[in-house]
């Protein structure tokens, strides 16, 4: 019997180079010849296992050159047997401004020299830009390519208007306000040009330009692109996704950062911060952290996972994943995204706070209108003895022995009011004799004090 036994060792590594240079040698010219990458302090050769049209782009404009001329040339240029084969299996989307954002492999490898890649660009490459340092490839710190070598933009002049003719100048859709400036650095680079844009421009180039003849400038031009065509996004900004029904209160987490939506790494992610998301999208009583795998996946596989980590203390007031301390979030992949569950029901800090001011505010108003009343309002009068005591007549005020008492007032005598009109009406007769007098008799003679005017005339 015979006993065949195979052992597979496979080794993946995909390259997560903060950084690389790349270069073109060994041809007539800089923009033709054997694609070189510095790693460990060396130079080394990248095999053509993979490679097409879309990773020669990023290579072109990376180095500030136009379109390949010639992606692939498969002669003519093959490297030294003493260089290290770096690069296996690149793979680029094409959108890419550096070719260390491309995924590939390192060793081991099965590649030879006359595997390694060479290519040609188009020579035309004036007034090329990219972005660099920045956490994603859509933000960082904008350089031109201007005879034959790289330098930063001076910021004076720097608008909206010439942010957005640089975006699209690499492909997107427009630019974004930058959410953090402070993380990308200043770079070392010259300043040449400063660019003054009316916003119409399909290159910077197009643009009025001014040399610069000194090398001094404030701080360089630093941009964040975007793809989204709804720009009413804030940095922060947060939802959930991939739910099978109703179920708004639960999903994949996306948040909306340096102009990106993209998933949150599960490995920096936790209670503090499930609870404060929570509360930015409406749900008071915080959740609980759900495994992905429970959603659909496939509606965020192409949305990037950011490289950043919410740091939510528990011993400050969070209401926005934007009010936490942020930092960079390492060994992340699509296998840690994170998704959650938040609570239904119960109102937020918000709500519970407005309904509390709101009621002792009713209860204030309240109790002044009511006061209002009572004091503005007499006392009904329950009889006409005006000599009735106070409610609070069984509290007697002694007077002090040096001050002298004035004596009171005597009471007003009582009045007896006439009959009212009722009265009179029912019991005529009882009220005749005192309220009516008997009229004047006319028959008698005048008194001796009455005499007739001798003047008078009597018509007859």
């Amino acid at each position: 019997m015979l006993l065949l036994r195979v052992t597979f060792t496979l080794s993946l590594i995909i390259s997560v180079y903060s950084v690389f240079e790349i270069r073109l040698t060994g041809g007539p010219s800089d923009n033709i010849g054997r694609l070189e990458v510095y790693h460990n302090e060396e130079w080394g050769t990248v095999c053509n296992n993979g490679w097409n049209l879309l990773n020669a782009q990023v290579v072109c404009r990376e180095l500030g050159y136009g379109p390949p001329v010639d992606y692939f040339i498969s002669y003519g240029y093959d490297g030294f047997w003493y260089q290290p084969i770096v690069l296996d299996d690149v793979k680029c989307n094409g959108d890419e401004t550096r070719l260390y954002m491309c995924t590939s492999r390192t060793t081991p490898h099965d590649c030879n020299h006359w595997q390694d890649v060479s290519l040609e660009c188009s020579a035309e490459s004036s007034y090329s830009i990219r972005l660099v340092d920045g956490i994603y490839s859509n933000v960082g710190r904008i350089e031109v390519f201007y005879n034959g070598e790289w330098s930063r933009i001076c910021n004076d002049y720097w608008s909206r208007e010439s942010a957005e003719v640089a975006c699209r100048q690499l492909g997107y859709h427009g630019s974004d306000e930058l959410a953090f400036s402070n993380e990308i650095s200043n770079g070392y680079y010259s300043y040449k040009f400063k660019f003054e844009c009316k916003g119409y421009e399909r290159h910077l180039k197009d643009c009025t330009r001014t040399k610069q003849y000194y090398y001094y400038c404030d701080k360089p031009v630093k941009l964040q692109c975007t793809d989204e065509e709804d720009q009413s996004y804030d940095h922060g900004d947060a939802r959930l996704v991939g739910q099978y029904d109703d179920n708004t209160n639960e999903g994949i987490v996306e948040v909306f950062l340096y102009g990106l939506w993209g998933k949150m790494c599960a490995t920096n992610w936790g209670e503090p911060e499930t609870e404060t998301l929570c509360e930015q999208l409406g749900y008071q009583g915080g959740g609980e952290m759900i495994e992905a795998y429970h959603y659909n996946t496939f509606v965020v596989d192409d949305r990037p996972v950011h490289s950043v980590a919410f740091d939510c203390d528990q011993d400050y007031d969070h209401h926005l994943l934007s009010d936490c301390q942020s930092e960079p979030a390492y060994y992340c992949s699509h296998s840690s995204d994170v998704a959650v569950k938040c609570k239904k029901g119960g109102l937020s800090g918000g709500a519970i706070a407005g309904i509390t001011i709101g009621s002792i505010v009713g209860l204030y108003w309240c109790y002044a209108c009511l006061c209002g009343k009572k004091k503005s309002s007499p006392p009904p009068a329950e009889n006409n003895d005006t000599t009735a005591q106070p409610e609070n007549a069984g509290v007697e005020l002694q007077p002090t022995t040096n001050v002298p008492t004035s004596p009171s007032a005597p009471p007003a005598p009582s009045q007896d009011l006439p009959p009212s009109y009722t009265a009179v009406m029912d019991e005529p007769d009882k009220y005749k004799s005192s309220l009516e007098t008997p009229p004047p008799d006319y028959s008698q003679s005048p008194p001796s004090y009455y005499s007739p005017n001798p003047n008078h005339i009597t018509f007859g």
